[in-house]
C-alpha cells in the first residue's frame, strides 16, 4: 500500500463523519424557529386545540405583534412546511401553513407572510420578525 493510499484510507472515516453530521443537522429554514421559546407569550387558552393539532408543539415561537394581534411561527408535522399563527382575538385568529413564501389572510382582512431565510418578502409587506411579515391595511 502506497503512502498516498494509506493517507486516503485514514482520512476516509473523518470525511464520512463530516458529511453525515452535516446531513443530520437539518436547518429549519426559519431563523425565528431557532430562537428559544418565549415563556411569557404562550398561545391563548381561547385558541381551539384543533387549530394547532398538526403543528410541532415544541417548535411554536412567539415572534411579535402587529395591530393588537400576537404572532407565532411554528413547524408543521409535515417536513418543509411552516405555519404562522395570528391571534388578534377569539373571533379573528388564523393558522396558515405552507412551504416557501406562504401568505395567509385572516377574517379581519390582514395578510401575513412567512418568508424563509434568504428569500425576499412580498412587495408592500413589513417585517414583524426575521421570517414573519404583514401587509399593512389600506
Amino acid at each position: 500500500m502506497t503512502t498516498s493510499m494509506r493517507l486516503t484510507m485514514s482520512l476516509l472515516p473523518i470525511t464520512l463523519i463530516l458529511i453525515t453530521s452535516g446531513c443530520t443537522s437539518a436547518s429549519t429554514g426559519l431563523a425565528d424557529l431557532d430562537q428559544a421559546p418565549a415563556v411569557d407569550h404562550p398561545l391563548p387558552a381561547e385558541l381551539p386545540s384543533y387549530a394547532t393539532e398538526d403543528l410541532d408543539q415544541e417548535s411554536i415561537r412567539w415572534v411579535g405583534e402587529h395591530d393588537d394581534a400576537d404572532l407565532w411561527v411554528a413547524s408543521h408535522r409535515d417536513e418543509d412546511t411552516s405555519c404562522v399563527i395570528a391571534y388578534p382575538d377569539a373571533d379573528n385568529w388564523i393558522v396558515g401553513c405552507g412551504g416557501g413564501v406562504t401568505r395567509a389572510s385572516g377574517p379581519d382582512g390582514i395578510t401575513y407572510a412567512i418568508v424563509p431565510d434568504g428569500m425576499s418578502a412580498p412587495d408592500g409587506f413589513i417585517a414583524v420578525s426575521e421570517n414573519v411579515f404583514v401587509a399593512p391595511q389600506s
